[in-house]
Parts: C-alpha cells; structure tokens; sequence
C-alpha cells in the first residue's frame, strides 16, 4: 500500500477530479478577480480608481493621502487579518510611520457608497 500523497486545497479553483484521478481547475475563475470574490474587508475593491476616493502613495512609509473624499465619509483601515486599525471621519491623511510592513485596505463609507482600495506599507 503506497502512503498517501499530501495534497493542497485551492479554495474556489477545484472543480472536481477527473478520471484519472486528477485535479481539475476552472482556469476562467481568477482569486484576484474582485468581482468574484470580494476582499478580506468583504466589500468589492475598485480596480480602475473610478467612482471612489484615491489613496497614494503605493506602497507608502510614512503617510498615506486620501484624496476626492467627501466631508461625511467614514474611512476604516484593516489590515491582512481583517482588524481594524484605523477609522475616522473624512481624513485627509494618516499617519501609517508606525504601521507593520504589511498589506492594509482602506474602507471608505458613504452611505450607499461603499469602496475599499489596497495598499501596502513598506519602510
């Protein structure tokens, strides 16, 4: 008897195994695909920058601007695991000087406009 072979699970991706025994993956469907999927802040992200508020530098180190914001706009910073780090009204910048080099989202909120942008620290 042969031991068993370790394998990954590829959440989403997997579609089935085929008659041989393999695995099969739906090449058309892409994790980094927003539309899709969502998320770890599970609000859909804004690929093109069109509609909501521009977030730059990208990466950033020290501050991080946030521009074409409205006064009434509430803005949440989470970072990878989905923790809140961040939030306050219209901001027009934060201080992220302090902040782990990591991935973090910027959520921003007005009323039915909900938008979240990535970005990632590095100093």
């Amino acid at each position: 008897m042969m031991p068993p072979v370790p394998y990954v699970v590829i959440p989403l991706l997997l579609t089935g195994l085929g008659s041989q025994g393999q695995l099969v993956i739906n090449s058309s469907i892409r994790p980094q695909d927003p539309e899709q999927f969502g998320n770890a802040v599970g609000t859909k992200e804004d690929p093109a920058g069109k509609g909501g508020p521009i977030v730059f530098p990208n990466p950033a180190s020290s501050r991080l601007s946030i521009r074409d914001i409205d006064p009434a706009t509430s803005v949440e910073v989470f970072n990878a695991l989905g923790e809140r780090v961040y939030a306050a009204r219209s901001p027009q910048g934060i201080d992220i000087g302090h902040w782990n080099e990591d991935v973090y989202y910027v959520r921003t909120d007005y009323g039915s406009a909900v938008h979240s942008t990535r970005f990632t620290v590095q100093h």
